[in-house]
């Protein structure tokens, strides 16, 4: 009742079931466009089976154990020691750079 007095005193000259029913279908229709992609979709698969489709993760989730950790650092510092220094510095050059430098200014 206080909705249809409210409704019918109003300057919209809309009538009020057709307002209620119109802001229920906004709400329903964008609780689905916002929600839809949260919605998993159920597979079924079985060991061995072929997939009909291109099975994807919605989130990026990667767990890293500690033995993991200890390989991971033992690999990186052995691929770091393997890799040759790009830069080699001569501190014979760098100090007649300086030297040139001091004279120049």
């Amino acid at each position: 009742m206080l909705l249809g007095k409210l409704f019918n005193n109003s300057r919209l000259g809309i009538k009020p079931y057709l307002l209620i029913g119109n802001i229920l279908l906004f709400i329903i229709l964008n609780s689905i466009i916002i929600y839809n992609p949260f919605i998993p979709k159920n597979i079924e698969l079985s060991i061995n089976d072929v997939s009909d489709i291109t099975v994807t993760s919605p989130r990026y989730l990667a767990f890293e154990s500690s033995v993991d950790k200890k390989v991971n650092e033992s690999t990186k510092k052995q691929i770091a020691n393997s890799i040759a220094p790009v830069y080699s510095i001569n501190k014979t050059i760098n100090h007649a750079i300086i030297e040139n430098i001091h004279v120049f200014f």
